[in-house]
């Protein structure tokens, strides 16, 4: 077999024998370089631009990782992260934000992990 285009291998979808008429059998994705989006409350989406600096941290990291605004949506949307806190309002509006990281490593091990991200303003 031969990808389409450079990628990794993020899942199998089938096994060794199995018939491919369902058409899919891998999960590609590129991870030479590392973008997360951040969901930044709609009250928030004007003060976010392009070009500043941001910072990702999650438990599942061992330190902070930097990286850079690359870019704002500009559609208010539905956020998608729901809060165990049943105190905290699941109905609020967020525009995304898309951040590059400066380092791939380790995050490339680490496709759709949840992490906090704090901008510079």
């Amino acid at each position: 077999l031969r990808a389409p285009l450079k990628a990794r291998v993020l899942k199998v979808l089938t096994q060794p024998g199995a018939s491919t008429n369902q058409g899919l059998l891998f999960k590609l994705g590129d991870t030479s370089v590392m973008h997360v989006v951040a969901e930044i409350y709609e009250a928030d989406a004007l003060k976010i631009k392009a070009g500043q600096k941001a910072t990702i941290s999650s438990p599942a990291l061992a330190k902070k990782y930097p990286g850079t605004v690359a870019a704002m949506g500009v559609m208010i949307l539905r956020n998608n992260l729901q809060s165990l806190d049943p105190n905290a309002a699941n109905n609020t509006r967020i525009v995304e934000a898309t951040v590059v990281m400066a380092d791939r490593e380790p995050l490339d091990r680490l496709v759709f992990l949840p992490v906090d991200v704090t901008i510079e303003l």
